[in-house]
């Protein structure tokens, strides 16, 4: 008896066994599957990965605005909202990704020109986001300053917006584009900037009257 039971008991081992096993059928069509919710869901992880780090970059730059209209309504003084191609970008052509506040302080002694100190450290845009050096992408970049002391480095080039406490701009108000009033810059990844159109960008409008951004996604 104890034999008979026991080899009943080893048959049904093997069944359950059998039964917990796959095919290899079963497994190449898992797969399959798997290779086929990747290839599909890879590229869509890649552009939401994308889209963070403009928007980072994006709220850097809207914020440092509104601050800088802020501040210049709380201290009832000039501000300046700074977009700056660093000196290790020289060479490379146009790539600006730091942005900077200064605030004008009161006018020294025999100074003929307004006097600035920086409000903040100078703030960089997420690794591969730059500001797009066309015009038809950033018309806020047609005019530039270069070498400004109190502004920046000897050879680094930047473009400055002066806010006035009442809220206006240095910027000129009759300025405008088809479909787009006012200025803006344009947010892209570096190995994107000469493509026609990049896959993924955002855009910032300036009100020149009223220091206010604005923004626009793709």
């Amino acid at each position: 008896m104890k034999i008979s039971l026991i080899l009943k008991q080893s048959r049904r081992g093997r069944g359950f066994r059998n039964r917990a096993g796959f095919s290899l059928v079963e497994i190449l069509v898992v797969l399959a599957i798997i290779g086929v919710l990747s290839s599909v869901s890879l590229p869509a992880f890649l552009k939401i990965q994308k889209r963070s780090k403009l928007n980072r970059s994006t709220e850097m730059i809207f914020d440092q605005i509104r601050l800088a209209r802020t501040e210049a309504a709380s201290l009832n003084r000039t501000v300046a909202f700074l977009l700056i191609e660093p000196q290790a970008n020289a060479g490379e052509g146009k790539a600006y990704t730091q942005i900077q506040r200064f605030y004008e302080t009161d006018l020294e002694p025999g100074a003929l020109t307004p006097q600035y100190k920086p409000s903040t450290k100078r703030i960089n845009l997420a690794e591969g986001i730059v500001i797009h050096s066309s015009p038809e992408w950033s018309n806020l970049l047609k005019e530039e300053g270069t070498s400004r002391g109190e502004f920046v480095r000897s050879g680094e080039k930047y473009r400055s917006i002066l806010i006035y406490p009442s809220g206006k701009t240095s910027l000129n108000d009759d300025n405008s584009e088809e479909g787009v009033s006012g200025f803006f810059i344009t947010l892209v990844y570096q190995e994107e900037i000469d493509k026609k159109e990049p896959a993924v960008f955002v855009t910032i409008t300036i009100d020149p009257k009223t220091a206010l951004p604005k923004v626009w996604k793709k």
